[in-house]
């Protein structure tokens, strides 16, 4: 499944459907503001109980929930100010069933005005429906959080922000859900770390978390984390030009131990690339060429035929965006969605993930 921000018969937003190996997108859900909220920007949360979690951000957000099984479609949380304001990328769900996110403003520090606020993680229990805010970020330990959150394999969430810090160019943090304990991993400085965090983490095999960060222009890096020592370390530097591409978007994912990514710029038509890395030897390739000038929508998602996919925000015959796959046993590159903002919706945003059925999901 995926969202799109706009679209859909009410063009405030739309959830699609589609097979896993991107055949059969059909429209599941035209957003509203009376039943759900608008303008949906994160990926979709699979939750172990097999229902569907994501957020809206108009007018300060909703947390919503789908159920497959009774074909419901509940706002379950709304954000408005102190308990948080406009949520910010992936959910994740923590071994004991809660859901944990990220606002990107609103909590201790909202003064009213949409974007006041430093931000919070909050904790939502399905079986209560109740919704707590866990810690508010701030300046001294990170603020503006981006990206969303990610569990790993130690038990623990980790996420990044793109304010606060040591040098205000956001940190690396780390969340205990059991103890509540919030603790500043690593500061960015901007200019060794070739900017601030532009997307949400990964966790390889290896066991360590990879990132990226942004300039805002072609420059950027790829970064590595390891939980267990705390170390940081830079792999990998983006300078915008054919070889390497600049502005990486959306984070990396991998497939038999290489990690693989795109970029809005740099490449033979200044449009991104599809890059491959990889963290044992530091070997970097670029793959595949972008044009036309369309924006990434996401990062790439890996399929159990071994394709990635993704989305573009914009471009294809509609100018609304697309729907693609990248074989990189191959190197075929394929177009297999132009996005239509009435039948299946409009620039399209998130990671796509596959539900319990099957199906891919943004």
């Amino acid at each position: 499944w995926g969202v799109t921000p706009s679209g859909g018969s009410h063009d405030v937003g739309a959830i699609y459907k589609m097979n896993g190996d991107g055949t059969g997108l059909t429209l599941q859900k035209s957003l509203t503001d009376e039943t759900a909220g608008n303008t949906p920007r994160s990926g979709i949360l699979v939750a172990s109980t097999g229902k569907l979690y994501v957020t809206t951000v108009e007018r300060g957000g909703s947390l919503v929930e789908v159920d497959l099984v009774n074909d419901t479609f509940l706002k379950k949380v709304t954000f408005r100010g102190a308990n948080g304001y406009t949520p910010e990328g992936s959910l994740v769900e923590g071994a004991n069933g809660n859901i944990y996110g990220i606002t990107s403003s609103g909590g201790d520090d909202f003064a009213g005005d949409p974007g006041t606020g430093n931000g919070i993680l909050f904790e939502y229990d399905p079986a209560t429906g109740s919704c707590l805010k866990k810690h508010d970020f701030e300046e001294a330990t990170g603020k503006t959080a981006i990206g969303g959150l990610v569990l790993a394999t130690n038990g623990l969430i980790y996420g990044v922000t793109t304010a606060g810090g040591d040098y205000s160019a956001g940190v690396l943090f780390e969340f205990d859900p059991s103890t509540g304990n919030y603790v500043k991993k690593f500061d960015f400085d901007y200019a060794s770390t070739f900017g601030s965090p532009g997307s949400k983490l990964f966790q390889a095999s290896n066991g360590k978390l990879y990132g990226v960060t942004r300039t805002g222009s072609h420059e950027g890096a790829l970064f590595e984390f390891d939980p267990s020592t705390g170390n940081y370390a830079q792999r990998f530097v983006f300078n915008g030009s054919v070889e390497t591409g600049g502005d990486p978007v959306g984070g990396v994912m991998e497939k038999n131990g290489k990690l693989y990514g795109v970029t809005n710029l740099g490449g033979e038509s200044d449009s991104g690339v599809i890059y491959e890395f990889d963290p044992g030897t530091g070997d970097f390739s670029t793959l595949y060429d972008f044009e036309g000038g369309a924006s990434r929508g996401s990062g790439l998602s890996l399929a159990p035929d071994g394709k990635f996919f993704s989305v573009d925000i914009n471009g294809g015959t509609n100018g609304h965006g697309t729907l693609y796959s990248f074989d990189p046993a191959s190197d075929e590159f394929q177009i297999r969605l132009h996005f239509d903002r009435a039948t299946s919706g409009f620039e399209p945003e998130g990671e796509l993930m596959r539900s319990p059925d099957g199906t891919a999901r943004v």
